[in-house]
């Protein structure tokens, strides 16, 4: 480590003003904000949907146990869901003198035992016999919770879309710049180059860090970064990828 990383005229002028400092979005930081919007958008319209979706099963679970009328009905498909592994079976039964057709969700121990079956006992509304369901299905389960797994990381994919922005706002709301020697440099997995840095803290303290960037850095190039006063691990090269300094 060079003792003279911290060299005060390479700090550019708009980290030298009053903190905190005004930060506006760059333009990789509008994209990233309306991309991480039109996911949670698409988020928020899917769990609207999933609560329609359930309150409907729900409603016709309850009624189907309360005043559902029993048949046998007859296995037509069993599917093992592929690479989901969500089994279900589709069947067809006798009511009113007519041919109606239904499909369920099963657990494994069900689905083991109509392998060996050829039918099912199931329960469907008189009036409306479009109304049915294997008599053993249960809407509240770990197996129809399956089915909304991808809606619950569609809802957090958003949060960690948007949490480089918060971080990267902060450090360069309330960040203070240093001057950082390039210890390493490699290319990303996702293109860009990984830089790893390190860096004296006000108090003389050595700290450590890595960002990722467009261009390459030779080792012992110097950089700016900026730290977090209170914890200088939470640190990022300057200028940052999302904000600017107004």
């Amino acid at each position: 480590m060079k003792p003279n990383v911290f060299v005060t005229p390479l700090i550019p002028v708009e980290l030298k003003g009053p903190m905190p400092r005004k930060a506006c979005l760059a333009n990789n930081g509008v994209s990233l904000f309306w991309l991480s919007m039109i996911v949670m958008a698409i988020g928020i319209a899917g769990t609207v949907s999933v609560g329609i979706d359930a309150v409907r099963q729900l409603s016709y679970e309850t009624t189907l146990h309360r005043r559902g009328t029993e048949a046998q009905g007859k296995i037509i498909k069993l599917s093992t869901g592929g690479k989901s592994g969500i089994k279900s079976v589709k069947y067809s039964f006798i009511a009113n003198g007519r041919v109606f057709a239904g499909k369920s969700l099963v657990s494994n121990e069900l689905y083991s035992q109509l392998l060996e079956s050829e039918s099912l006992p199931i329960l469907f509304l008189s009036t409306d016999p479009d109304v049915n369901q294997p008599m053993a299905w249960r809407w509240f389960s770990s197996l129809a919770w399956k089915m909304y797994l991808p809606l619950v990381v569609i809802l957090a994919l958003p949060l960690l879309l948007l949490l480089p922005l918060i971080v990267e706002r902060r450090l360069t709301s309330e960040g203070i710049p240093a001057v950082a020697v390039v210890t390493a440099c490699s290319p990303g997995r996702r293109g860009g180059f990984k830089i790893s840095y390190e860096f004296q803290i006000v108090d003389g303290t050595e700290a450590r860090g890595g960002d990722l960037r467009e261009e390459a850095h030779e080792i012992g190039d110097k950089i700016i970064v900026l730290y977090h006063p209170r914890n200088a691990r939470q640190n990022r090269l300057y200028p940052s990828a999302y904000y600017r300094v107004a």
